[in-house]
């Protein structure tokens, strides 16, 4: 495979090779994320590493299995480059999935609600619901105080 290894640059070629060095040498099955350059582009990608037997078991090759996951990368970017965003907000923003479950749940809400992502997560999770009190302003300025709560879905 020299091909291969000419598209790797430097750590992430040494990095890359000891994974298949490592799963030549153990027979266990290796996973890897690395960049590959093509032209002037990176992509990253997602590979496994197995090795291929007879039906004796005896060794017989090296099978790498690469999937090109650069598409998800940069959107894993954008989210957290939006999550920053978000979390400088003071409003508090939470976004929940198709099945009501958090999906997010920003640094004010943390601070309005007093729940940590991890706590409230947990709380629907095992209750099927979180609750919690949040002060809000009236528009003549007066405080109120306002139960806020989060259903799951049960079957």
């Amino acid at each position: 495979m020299p091909g291969f290894w000419s598209h790797l640059d430097g750590d992430e070629a040494s990095r890359v090779r000891e994974e298949f060095t490592q799963a030549v040498r153990t027979g266990s099955v290796r996973r890897v994320e690395f960049r590959l350059r093509t032209g002037a582009t990176h992509r990253s990608i997602e590979s496994q590493i197995n090795l291929a037997c007879d039906d004796k078991g005896a060794r017989t090759g090296v099978i790498l299995v690469c999937r090109d996951i650069t598409e998800r990368r940069y959107s894993e970017e954008q989210l957290r480059a939006q999550a920053a965003v978000l979390d400088k907000a003071t409003d508090a923003i939470i976004v929940c999935g198709p099945e009501e479950e958090i999906i997010y749940w920003n640094k004010s809400a943390e601070r309005l609600y007093g729940w940590s992502v991890g706590e409230a997560r947990h709380a629907v999770q095992q209750r099927g619901e979180w609750q919690g009190e949040l002060r809000q302003s009236a528009k003549n300025g007066s405080a109120a105080w306002c139960k806020a709560s989060s259903c799951s879905r049960t079957s």
